[in-house]
Formats: C-alpha cells, structure tokens, sequence
C-alpha cells in the first residue's frame, strides 16, 4: 500500500488524468491514474483528501468504465480497490440466495446493487457490495437515483472482506444509519444490527429478513470454492420450498 501524500487542491475545471506515474505525483493524480489504467487487484489508500477530491475519484471512474473499481471516503481518508474474481463469485453467491428467498417467499423488496451511497454534510461515501430496501421498499423503489439527505438508506447491507480494508466500514455505515450489515470474510457470515448508541452488534437472525434460514445459507455460502454457483441456489431454494411456511 503507497504512503499518504498530500494531495493539491482540485480546480473547478477538470484536472487531466496523468499520463504515467511520476514520483511527484500527488496521491488524488496516483489514484486518477491508477483508475484509468488498465492494471488488476490493487488497492490504494490515502490520506488528506477533500469532498471535491473524492468526487473527482467518482468522476474519472465513470470515464474510465471501471465499474470493479470501489471508493470509500470518509473525513479526508480514502481508500480504492480493484475487486478481483473470488470477490465477486462470494458476493454474486450470496446475493443470490437472498433474492431467491425473498422471490420465493413472495417479500417485496429493491436490489440497488453497489450504489454510491455518499453525503457531503457527513464528508463520507461509500459502495456496499450489495444492498437492498426491504422495509422502507415504499420510500426508495422505483427506477430513480436515490438522495440520502432525504432518502433513507437501505435496510440490508453486504460486505464481502476476503481482503483487509484500510478505512473502516462499519462507522461509515453507522453515520448513514444502514441498520443491518451482513459481513463475509470467506469462512464465516456476521450478522450485524446497530444498536441505539450508534454500534453494530452480532445478532443470530436477521432482522431485515427474520424467516430466512440464515445457518443454511451460511452452510452453502461455504461450499461455493467446490460447489458450483448454480447448484448451490439450487439447493437453497430447494430448502426454502421445503419449509413449513413454503408451503
């Protein structure tokens, strides 16, 4: 992971992204080039960034199509990773079990997928790898972007952490007041709730899903390195439908 340096003040015109590397290059131009390029499994984190700074990370993203490409900023931290494949087999794995259940169970619900979930007054954004509005579905469906100055945030959260991150997740999401985090290492699935003070805790059953059986998809979820992918939402919704309530 490079050092922190000081990033330069952003200008109100667009800075071009630097060619190359340069050893003078400021942090916020590293990451501006390390975005564009076309290099894989990298993470990078610096310190000493503004909000304009981290919307210039957003924006050379979207330019450069780097979708796999992920933000976090929080209070002049930030930190950019390239997600690679195993992350994306383990979150596209477990998502998949949600959904499953929640179609299957007849749950109306919202996939808003890894949206940029950011607020200048909190001087944070963040990317969940996955998220969904289940009990606030009436406040936040329907095909348009959200504001979380006035929109809620969304009631369920995925956090797939094969790798360690440099910033810290869960104080974010405790300041956008996401009330449920479920958290993936690649051995063991976590439920989190927050609590009143402002913490998450570990809870044994979801709360943004209370009947989904969360010790038989956390069963399956482990066999994904020698299961394939649709086998195991076979199994699951096979599961499911043998439920009692199912029925």
């Amino acid at each position: 992971m490079s050092p922190a340096i000081a990033p330069e003040p952003v200008d109100s015109i667009p800075t071009p992204v630097p060619a190359s590397p340069t050893a003078s290059m400021t942090a916020v131009d590293a990451a501006c080039y390390l975005i564009s390029s076309s290099w894989d499994r990298w993470q990078f984190a610096f310190s000493g960034a503004s909000w304009a700074d981290y919307q210039r990370l957003l924006d050379v993203r979207v330019a450069a199509g780097r979708k796999a490409v992920r933000i976090t900023y929080s209070d002049g931290e930030v930190e950019i990773v390239s997600v690679g494949n195993l992350h994306e087999r383990w979150k596209k794995t477990l998502s998949a079990m949600i959904e499953t259940f929640l179609i299957d169970t007849g749950v109306d619900f919202a996939p808003s997928g890894g949206m940029s979930i950011r607020r200048e007054d909190l001087d944070k954004g963040f990317e969940p790898d996955d998220c969904y509005y289940i009990q606030n579905v009436g406040l936040a469906d329907g095909y348009r972007d959200l504001d979380f100055s006035k929109d809620p945030p969304p009631d369920l959260a995925v956090e797939v952490e094969n790798t360690r991150s440099a910033v810290p997740k869960l104080p974010i999401y405790a300041a956008f007041r996401v009330p449920e985090v479920w958290r993936f290492d690649g051995e063991v699935l976590t439920i989190l709730r927050l609590d009143p003070s402002g913490n998450y805790v570990p809870v044994a059953a979801s709360v943004a899903i209370p009947t989904l059986p969360v010790a038989e998809l956390a069963r399956l979820l482990k066999l994904a390195p020698s299961v394939k992918y649709p086998e195991i939402v076979r199994q699951f919704r096979e599961f499911v439908r043998s439920l009692p309530s199912a029925s």
